[in-house]
């Protein structure tokens, strides 16, 4: 799941914009679990910057035709995403548990050694240091 600045709130966006925009608007988040993972599902997220990277590094050496994973290559459950952002932005919101989301992929973890291997490449960014940069975009 790739996040960063910019991203907006709509449709399969991703939960990160949605907690933001919530946080943003003083608005409680609604955490949707499954009753053996009260936490939420998973996700392996990733800074926009870090894909970019990725990209250009790929154009550079001007390879043809390939499918590589870029992942920082770790599970973080919704509730540690909101957490977070909650920290970082220093908000009062809560969030608030519901029932499972029809068709909600319970764990979601890539695995990017094809990437590390080809390309000596790997995220420079840890989920926190992109949810800072994040922040700190809406705090210019």
């Amino acid at each position: 799941n790739v996040f960063g600045p910019r991203q907006v709130a709509e449709g399969d966006c991703g939960v990160i914009p949605i907690f933001v925009n919530n946080i943003l608007q003083n608005k409680d988040s609604i955490l949707m679990t499954y009753a053996d993972m009260p936490d939420g599902c998973t996700r392996d997220y990733i800074y926009v910057e870090d894909v970019a990277e990725f990209n250009l590094l790929v154009l550079e050496k001007s390879v043809d035709s390939d499918t590589f994973n870029i992942a920082i290559g770790k599970e973080f459950t919704v509730r540690e995403i909101f957490e977070l952002l909650k920290k970082e932005f220093n908000s009062p919101t809560t969030l608030l548990q519901a029932g499972p989301r029809p068709g909600d992929m319970r764990r979601s973890v890539l695995d990017d050694s094809k990437a590390r291997a080809t390309f000596n490449w790997q995220s420079k960014n840890t989920l926190a240091e992109g949810i800072q940069k994040l922040v700190h975009s809406y705090n210019k």
